[in-house]
């Protein structure tokens, strides 16, 4: 497993004053319609994804010369081009290509009805699918979004203060009173994981969501979580609500134990949006996002890819659950997301 605190800046000043060719800092000065490629990823995978998109664009331009106008934040912070693309009105204000995370900005109302039911992003290719993800509803039907990976939550528990009651082994089981203010979840007390929380408001309706608040100890953020996890501090909560890879990093594994949820791991989606007026010309970025060398990596640090040749290592009798595109299409997630955020913040008040 890639060492989170390990990250490296190797982009100084004079890298974005005069970048290299295959330099990732190239469009930082650039509106966001006049890049090829725009790409952002969790904070573990950020620099991996860099170093290796980097190498691969190098390698492409010396066997054809193509030089792309490419951007990717190094670290977390960057020129926002993601607020161009959000306060943004005409495609042509788009990259070619985004690659992005999670239900944000990019399955908002306005961004939706103004490019992807015009039908802008599309993916001809027909996407074959990890065993691990086949026959679960992850390929969107009409191809706008195009998934590689995910980040699956998991349950990371404290066995020492469980005391007598059984560990939580379903998502239904976070509602047993035993855990009453006694599970932490990622995120802010302002802003938290919204991820499991669209799951649990899906599965469990609006009192399910009002219950697990009540559950809800405080929100911290992940790597706060994988520090404190089994440790003494009185802080702490038995059961954490963490995706996979900051469950992985806790070094506390005698006090402590990763649950794989038996009815599914909740995933966030890690996706692209292409461009189908520039698919040809950006194929050599989205090729390597979803090609295997990619994958594998992505795998390695606990973010199961969809690549038919990766070997996601994923527990025995382990599955991945997903929101469903029929859902995601039927429902405002921007409205849903607010009213989860207003519900579940009055009743954890």
């Amino acid at each position: 497993m890639e060492n989170i605190s390990a990250v490296k800046e190797p982009f100084g000043e004079s890298a974005l004053t005069n970048p290299e060719p295959d330099s990732l800092e190239r469009g930082a000065d650039k509106p966001a319609g006049a890049l090829d490629f725009l790409g952002n990823t969790t904070c573990p995978m950020k620099q991996i994804f860099r170093e290796g998109l980097q190498e691969h664009l190098r390698a492409c331009r010396e066997q054809s010369g193509s030089v792309l106008e490419c951007y990717v934040p190094s670290g977390c912070g960057g020129v926002d081009h993601f607020k161009e693309i959000r306060e943004s009105s005409q495609i042509h204000e788009l990259p070619g290509a985004i690659m992005t995370t999670g239900f944000g900005s990019f399955f908002s109302d306005r961004f939706v009805e103004a490019y992807v039911d015009k039908g802008y992003f599309r993916s001809d290719e027909k996407q074959r699918v990890n065993k691990d993800f086949a026959g679960k509803g992850f390929v969107d039907p009409e191809g706008s979004y195009r998934l590689y990976s995910v980040f699956p939550y998991v349950f990371l528990v404290d066995k020492t203060r469980c005391g007598s009651q059984p560990l939580p082994r379903r998502w239904s089981d976070l509602m047993h009173p035993a855990f009453a203010n006694n599970v932490i979840i990622g995120g802010s007390r302002q802003n938290v994981a919204k991820v499991p929380l669209i799951y649990i408001r899906k599965e469990f309706g609006a009192e399910g969501l009002k219950l697990f608040a009540h559950q809800v100890k405080d929100a911290w953020h992940n790597t706060t979580i994988a520090r404190t996890a089994g440790s003494v501090s009185q802080e702490g909560s038995a059961v954490y609500v963490v995706p996979w890879f900051f469950a992985r990093s806790c070094t506390r594994t005698k006090a402590t134990e990763i649950i794989w949820p038996e009815d599914g791991a909740y995933t966030g989606p890690m996706f692209m949006l292409v461009k189908s007026s520039e698919a040809a010309r950006v194929s050599a970025v989205t090729r390597y996002i979803a090609g295997a060398d990619y994958g594998k990596k992505s795998a390695r640090n606990y973010y199961p890819a969809l690549h038919p040749e990766v070997d996601n290592g994923l527990p025995s009798g382990a599955s991945l659950k997903w929101l469903g595109w029929d859902y995601i299409r039927s429902h405002s997630l921007e409205r849903l997301s607010q009213d989860i955020d207003d519900v579940f913040q009055a009743r954890w008040s």
